[in-house]
């Protein structure tokens, strides 16, 4: 009898190591998940800043145009296109920010399940 319950609390004392050897691991996928939405934060940070200055360009071009229409065109369009490419990255971004936060979601649920256990 004495010999089955040591078995069976060796038997639970290694699911306990097993279990806390995963909620390490996903402590450290959590880490670097959060570590990956710094960065996205960052870059989705520095598009936006392009797209501002991408519209305060397109807004001064604008008002020049005016004056220089014909040799202007050509400097507007280019800005046009860089206005698109900056909204197209903005997007990106946010979707790939989304995409992690929702990753680190699903991950921190799964950590508290297995903290539970």
């Amino acid at each position: 009898d004495i010999a089955q319950l040591k078995s069976m609390l060796s038997k639970k004392e290694s699911e306990l190591h097993e279990s806390e050897l995963k909620v390490k691991k996903m402590e450290d996928l959590v880490g670097t998940k959060e570590r990956e939405l710094l960065k996205l934060r960052g870059s989705y940070e520095d598009t936006l800043g392009s797209l501002e200055q991408s519209k305060h360009d397109y807004t001064s071009l604008s008002k020049d145009m005016r004056l220089k229409e014909t040799d202007r065109h050509e400097e507007v369009q280019t800005l046009k296109l860089k206005l698109q490419e900056s909204q197209l990255q903005l997007s990106s971004v946010s979707v790939n920010e989304a995409n992690a936060k929702n990753e680190i979601a699903v991950m921190m649920t799964d950590l508290n399940l297995k903290r539970e256990e």
